[in-house]
């Protein structure tokens, strides 16, 4: 019993910290590995969450996966909303086509294209590539940076980076990843789908339990 009332104390004071956290945007999925060339609608993608608790305007944040410099590719005027992701595709694929291969409602997530960089196309994603997001000038702080998993990536499958979870490849079934149901090969990943941290505490918290019960 008294196992129990501790976890139920650290849940609560950990619920109070997520209510407070401040601002903080996250890459949390990036697809590395696709089984299918870039011009076609899945191809290459990352995912941009709101972690916080304030809505984020993107305006001047910006982000490269090469040279490691702000001011690379710079975010239009937009907001991202706690708890909200974004993909960003690596080449002008149409939207809509995007939606269609992963089950996407239209217009459920917000989703954009080089052309909302002022670009043609974004260079070429590969394992080794490291994604960095970097504050609005004059300040160019890094915000965020994700890299790779040399020698762990299967081709059509994404990679995650979750709060408080270790990196790995996507699973159809858990943290709200899926098989694309729009394409064959089979591709895995759970673009615009991102547990809530405080979810993923107290999945955790939940284990633990049931851990301490079996004992």
């Amino acid at each position: 019993m008294r196992n129990h009332i501790i976890i139920l104390i650290i849940a609560c004071l950990l619920l109070s910290i997520c209510r407070v956290s401040t601002a903080s945007l996250a890459i949390t999925e990036i697809m590395f590995s696709t089984h299918y060339p870039d011009s076609n609608p899945d191809q290459y993608w990352w995912e941009l969450t709101n972690l916080g608790s304030d809505v984020i305007n993107l305006n001047g944040y910006s982000w490269d996966d090469s040279s490691a410099q702000p001011g690379e590719f710079i975010f239009p005027n937009m907001n991202i909303v706690p708890s909200e992701s974004i993909i960003i595709l690596q080449h002008s694929a149409t939207v809509s086509d995007f939606e269609s291969v992963w089950g996407l409602a239209p217009g459920s997530i917000q989703i954009l294209v080089p052309l909302d960089f002022g670009v043609s196309a974004f260079p070429g994603f590969s394992i080794n590539d490291t994604i960095n997001i970097f504050s609005p000038s004059p300040d160019n702080n890094l915000v965020d940076s994700k890299s790779g998993i040399p020698g762990n990536t299967t081709q059509g499958i994404s990679i995650e980076y979750l709060p408080g979870l270790s990196i790995r490849s996507s699973v159809p079934g858990e943290n709200g990843a899926y098989i694309a149901p729009g394409i064959t090969p089979d591709e895995v990943g759970s673009p615009g789908v991102v547990p809530e941290p405080c979810s993923i505490t107290l999945l955790g918290l939940g284990g633990l339990t049931f851990i301490r019960k079996r004992q």
